[in-house]
């Protein structure tokens, strides 16, 4: 579980809860994710639940940088007792059952420039201010949703 401020990237828990429920309500599914379980940045998912109680796993695309990512799927766990397989694309696997997959071409969300400036933060420390005010701005100028 992720003890820090931030759930994945520049995003907090509660945007990364945004987005996932906009993608499900984009799909027309009336499922609606409510807390974060756990988070898995290497493999760049998380496990999440829903307000019925069953499990959602959720898989993001994060090659935009720190301040944007992708959903490429999200998958419902059919039997919790058992182990899941999630494809590198974000297809389901065993004991999954698949509720959104855009795949590559998901609807990139974005944080702010001050989730983004603390995250910076945590990640080259207080001390290295000038190094955290570039990589804003690189971000920035990366990312014209972020201005």
């Amino acid at each position: 579980m992720n003890t820090t401020k931030f759930c994945i990237l520049a995003f907090t828990e509660k945007q990364v809860l945004d987005a996932i429920n906009y993608e499900l309500e984009t799909a027309g599914k009336k499922t609606e994710a409510d807390r974060v379980v756990s988070v898995e940045i290497d493999n760049k998912y998380l496990i999440c639940e829903t307000t019925r109680h069953a499990t959602l796993v959720v898989k993001f695309d994060t090659r935009f940088g720190y301040a944007t990512i992708g959903i490429k799927s999200i998958s419902k766990i059919v039997n919790k007792r058992k182990g899941w397989t999630m494809l590198f694309n974000g297809q389901p696997g065993r004991n999954l059952t698949s509720l959104v997959f855009n795949g590559e071409n998901g609807k990139p969300h974005t944080s702010s420039i001050a989730n983004l400036k603390e995250c910076m933060i945590e990640i080259f420390g207080r001390n290295l201010k000038q190094k955290v005010e570039d990589q804003v701005q690189f971000e920035c100028s990366l990312n014209p949703a972020l201005v």
